[in-house]
């Protein structure tokens, strides 16, 4: 599956529906890590190039990178397109956790783990929400398609709801890393919705911007 390919995945969908998600597992020793991951089919590459071939001819939901060293950042970035898209996480040791710092802020990893730093079902659970944080995001931006700004309410010039996530997955993702919570606090506009029920748009969008600030 290269980078311009017409797959499910390119369009967020799973590489089987209704199957186990199909991870792809990338390195040369990844003995135990499959018994880690019993939520998806494993399917093992023994390093970047063979990973790249079998995009050609495969789907994956997620792919894995395992290794003590997770590569240089331009190799990885060179994995990426073959992807169509699946997110990549990383599991690296602890003296290269810098560089798989980098690679997440770069976009070119979503997420990584280090080894050693795993709790039971951490591994399992890390994967699992990065591919569904890929089928959400998809889902949002094909409801939202004819929204000229993602991430700002036309009408209110708010944050929307893809922002929301956005910024949910990216508070989640850096409470896991540094072994935090983080919570939501959920706010309710008592007689909002009669407001602008009765006296419409005109009054309650300029309201609820008063009240957002």
């Amino acid at each position: 599956m290269g980078a311009s390919s017409g797959s499910n995945l390119a369009a967020g969908r799973p590489a089987v529906p209704g199957a186990a998600p199909r991870l792809l597992l990338i390195g040369p020793d990844t003995h135990g890590l499959p018994g880690l991951l019993g939520a998806f089919q494993v399917i093992h590459a023994l390093g970047l190039p063979d990973a790249k071939r079998r995009c050609i001819v495969e789907t994956f939901d997620a792919a894995l990178l395992s290794g003590g060293d997770p590569a240089g950042l331009e190799a990885l970035r060179t994995l990426t397109p073959h992807l169509g898209g699946a997110p990549l996480l990383l599991l690296t040791a602890p003296e290269h956790e810098d560089l798989a710092h980098q690679a997440v802020q770069h976009g070119i990893a979503q997420d990584y783990l280090v080894l050693g730093h795993l709790a039971d079902g951490l591994l399992e659970k890390a994967v699992l929400y990065a591919v569904s944080r890929r089928l959400m995001l998809a889902d949002l931006k094909e409801r939202r398609r004819d929204t000229p700004a993602l991430g700002v309410d036309r009408l209110t010039d708010l944050p929307n709801r893809a922002m929301f996530f956005d910024r949910l997955g990216d508070a989640l993702q850096l409470a896991r890393q540094n072994s935090q919570m983080t919570a939501v606090l959920i706010l309710g506009l008592e007689g909002f919705r009669l407001v602008h029920t009765t006296l419409g748009a005109v009054v309650g969008d300029p309201l609820l911007r008063e009240i957002s600030v």
